[in-house]
């Protein structure tokens, strides 16, 4: 399988990431061109041409915090089963994509999805999928969502990370 993703600009963007969220993102053509489990995904969804990228479709949940009652002070859950406020409600550490400052109380909240395969985002939002910069399906402003939204220079290309943003730089 061949890269279309230099290794150099890679390692930068992996030292970048916070919480092991964000990692050097394999572009692809279709699934063969990914590892499994992961699959090839059109990053962000619903953009027709948008770059696609090998993505596990299901990463793996962080647990959360050990609890027998969701009223306990700061908690707002113990298990998925308490988060039922929208879409795919999944219970985690308040401390997931947490950065920087005094260490975080140990509680759990909700968190769900705010767009996903088939939800689209409010007019001038995109859907991200897990993994960039969050552990759901998020919605966010994006610089651009194809590489023809980059125009400052020859050879834009639209990347992603926690969000998209236009690359000009050499791809050595």
């Amino acid at each position: 399988m061949a890269s279309l993703m230099k290794p150099a600009l890679c390692v930068v963007l992996f030292l970048l990431g916070t919480m092991g969220l964000a990692t050097c993102r394999v572009r692809c053509k279709a699934n063969s061109d990914c590892t499994t489990p992961s699959e090839c995904v059109q990053v962000p969804l619903h953009e027709p041409e948008a770059n696609r990228y090998c993505l596990n479709p299901s990463p793996k949940p962080v647990p959360p915090y050990p609890c027998s009652d969701p009223v306990q002070p700061g908690n707002q859950c113990c298990t998925d089963a308490n988060c039922t406020q929208g879409e795919h409600g999944r219970c985690q550490p308040f401390s997931v994509g947490y950065c920087g400052g005094a260490a975080p109380p140990q509680t759990n909240v909700c968190s769900y999805d705010e767009c996903g395969k088939l939800a689209k985002c409010s007019p001038g939002k995109s859907c991200l999928p897990p993994t960039f910069g969050s552990t759901r399906y998020s919605c966010a402003t994006l610089e651009c969502s194809k590489n023809g939204d980059c125009r400052a220079r020859a050879g834009g290309v639209c990347f992603p990370y926690d969000v998209a943003y236009c690359y000009h730089g050499q791809m050595t």
